[in-house]
Protein backbone atom coordinates (compact mmCIF):
# COMPACT_ATOMS: atom_id res chain seq x y z
CA UNK A 1 0.00 0.00 0.00
CA UNK A 2 2.90 2.68 0.69
CA UNK A 3 4.06 2.02 -2.60
CA UNK A 4 0.96 2.28 -4.09
CA UNK A 5 0.50 6.00 -2.39
CA UNK A 6 4.18 7.20 -3.02
CA UNK A 7 4.49 6.71 -6.49
CA UNK A 8 3.53 9.54 -8.80
CA UNK A 9 3.06 6.81 -11.78
CA UNK A 10 0.44 4.84 -9.60
CA UNK A 11 -3.25 5.94 -10.67
CA UNK A 12 -5.55 7.51 -8.95
CA UNK A 13 -8.15 4.64 -8.33
CA UNK A 14 -5.31 2.43 -7.00
CA UNK A 15 -4.61 5.22 -4.50
CA UNK A 16 -8.11 5.75 -3.60
CA UNK A 17 -8.43 1.74 -3.11
CA UNK A 18 -5.33 1.76 -0.80
CA UNK A 19 -6.98 5.08 1.05
CA UNK A 20 -10.14 2.85 1.57
CA UNK A 21 -8.17 -0.27 2.98
CA UNK A 22 -6.59 1.93 5.10
CA UNK A 23 -9.90 3.48 6.47
CA UNK A 24 -11.70 0.51 6.50
CA UNK A 25 -8.83 -1.47 8.79
CA UNK A 26 -8.30 1.08 10.87
CA UNK A 27 -11.95 1.41 11.93
CA UNK A 28 -12.44 0.17 15.44
CA UNK A 29 -8.46 -1.32 15.84
CA UNK A 30 -6.48 0.57 18.42
CA UNK A 31 -3.45 -1.70 17.34
CA UNK A 32 -3.71 -1.41 13.50
CA UNK A 33 -4.22 2.08 13.39
CA UNK A 34 -0.71 2.05 15.72
CA UNK A 35 0.68 -0.30 12.71
CA UNK A 36 -0.74 2.55 10.39
CA UNK A 37 0.57 5.12 11.92
CA UNK A 38 4.04 3.85 12.82
CA UNK A 39 4.67 2.22 9.37
CA UNK A 40 6.92 5.00 7.98
CA UNK A 41 6.12 3.69 4.26
CA UNK A 42 2.34 4.34 4.75
CA UNK A 43 2.92 7.99 6.76
CA UNK A 44 4.65 9.23 3.94
CA UNK A 45 2.27 7.62 1.43
CA UNK A 46 -0.26 9.42 2.99
CA UNK A 47 1.32 12.69 3.70
CA UNK A 48 2.45 12.26 -0.34
CA UNK A 49 -1.52 11.85 -1.12
CA UNK A 50 -2.94 15.05 1.27
CA UNK A 51 -0.26 17.01 -0.71
CA UNK A 52 -1.27 16.03 -4.36
CA UNK A 53 -1.88 19.01 -6.68
CA UNK A 54 -2.60 17.96 -10.60
CA UNK A 55 -4.10 19.83 -13.54
CA UNK A 56 -7.68 20.38 -14.37
CA UNK A 57 -8.26 16.81 -16.08
CA UNK A 58 -7.80 15.18 -12.90
CA UNK A 59 -9.04 16.96 -10.04
CA UNK A 60 -12.05 15.22 -9.01
CA UNK A 61 -10.53 11.89 -8.91
CA UNK A 62 -7.13 13.83 -6.60
CA UNK A 63 -10.35 14.92 -4.29
CA UNK A 64 -11.76 11.56 -4.15
CA UNK A 65 -8.47 10.20 -2.97
CA UNK A 66 -7.68 12.80 -0.56
CA UNK A 67 -11.13 12.53 1.22
CA UNK A 68 -10.44 9.10 1.80
CA UNK A 69 -6.96 9.30 3.08
CA UNK A 70 -8.15 11.73 5.63
CA UNK A 71 -11.00 9.47 6.58
CA UNK A 72 -8.20 6.99 6.71
CA UNK A 73 -6.43 9.21 9.00
CA UNK A 74 -9.33 10.54 11.08
CA UNK A 75 -10.35 6.76 11.99
CA UNK A 76 -6.69 5.58 12.93
CA UNK A 77 -6.93 9.02 15.50
CA UNK A 78 -10.21 8.03 16.32
CA UNK A 79 -8.94 4.60 17.90
CA UNK A 80 -5.30 5.25 19.14
CA UNK A 81 -3.74 7.91 20.95
CA UNK A 82 -0.77 6.80 19.92
CA UNK A 83 -1.60 7.03 16.03
CA UNK A 84 -3.06 10.76 16.59
CA UNK A 85 0.24 11.67 19.02
CA UNK A 86 2.22 9.92 15.60
CA UNK A 87 0.48 11.90 13.00
CA UNK A 88 0.46 15.15 14.47
CA UNK A 89 4.04 14.63 14.83
CA UNK A 90 4.62 14.69 11.03
CA UNK A 91 4.87 17.90 9.43
CA UNK A 92 4.15 16.51 5.59
CA UNK A 93 0.81 15.30 7.36
CA UNK A 94 -0.06 18.82 9.24
CA UNK A 95 0.70 20.68 6.16
CA UNK A 96 -1.13 18.71 3.58
CA UNK A 97 -4.50 19.25 6.17
CA UNK A 98 -3.44 22.84 6.11
CA UNK A 99 -3.02 22.67 2.18
CA UNK A 100 -6.60 20.88 1.66
CA UNK A 101 -8.24 23.49 4.43
CA UNK A 102 -7.08 26.61 2.46
CA UNK A 103 -7.72 25.17 -0.72
CA UNK A 104 -10.30 27.08 -3.35
CA UNK A 105 -11.81 25.63 -6.43
CA UNK A 106 -12.30 28.06 -9.67
CA UNK A 107 -14.55 25.49 -11.08
CA UNK A 108 -18.20 25.48 -9.46
CA UNK A 109 -18.56 21.86 -10.43
CA UNK A 110 -15.63 20.76 -8.18
CA UNK A 111 -16.41 22.92 -5.43
CA UNK A 112 -18.42 20.53 -3.47
CA UNK A 113 -15.52 17.95 -4.02
CA UNK A 114 -13.08 20.78 -2.50
CA UNK A 115 -15.98 21.34 0.32
CA UNK A 116 -16.06 17.77 1.61
CA UNK A 117 -12.46 16.95 1.48
CA UNK A 118 -12.24 20.31 3.74
CA UNK A 119 -14.65 18.79 6.00
CA UNK A 120 -12.77 15.62 6.33
CA UNK A 121 -9.70 17.44 7.31
CA UNK A 122 -11.27 18.87 9.87
CA UNK A 123 -12.96 15.83 11.40
CA UNK A 124 -9.92 14.10 10.94
CA UNK A 125 -8.06 16.89 12.78
CA UNK A 126 -10.69 16.79 15.27
CA UNK A 127 -10.50 13.10 16.05
CA UNK A 128 -6.21 13.31 16.32
CA UNK A 129 -7.04 16.04 19.28
CA UNK A 130 -9.56 14.31 20.59
CA UNK A 131 -7.57 11.66 21.53
CA UNK A 132 -4.36 13.50 22.54
CA UNK A 133 -4.10 16.51 24.10
CA UNK A 134 0.00 16.54 22.74
CA UNK A 135 -1.58 16.46 19.18
CA UNK A 136 -4.05 18.97 19.99
CA UNK A 137 -1.03 21.21 20.83
CA UNK A 138 0.97 20.39 17.75
CA UNK A 139 -2.09 20.61 15.92
CA UNK A 140 -2.63 24.13 17.66
CA UNK A 141 0.49 25.34 16.42
CA UNK A 142 0.15 25.10 13.15
CA UNK A 143 -1.48 29.04 12.28
CA UNK A 144 -2.46 27.85 9.07
CA UNK A 145 -4.80 24.88 10.32
CA UNK A 146 -6.11 27.17 12.72
CA UNK A 147 -7.51 30.04 10.67
CA UNK A 148 -8.85 27.52 8.22
CA UNK A 149 -10.36 25.66 10.85
CA UNK A 150 -12.01 29.02 12.00
CA UNK A 151 -12.82 30.02 8.57
CA UNK A 152 -14.97 27.28 7.78
CA UNK A 153 -16.21 27.02 10.79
Amino acid sequence: LSTILQKDSQTYVGKLHACYTLAQVAWNNESTSEQIAGTPGLLAGMAHVLHLDVGRAHRAHVYAVQQQCAIAIGNSAANSRKASETFASDTDILQGFSNLLQKQETREELELNVQRVRETSVLALKNMAATSQDAAHRIASVPEVLLSIKRIA
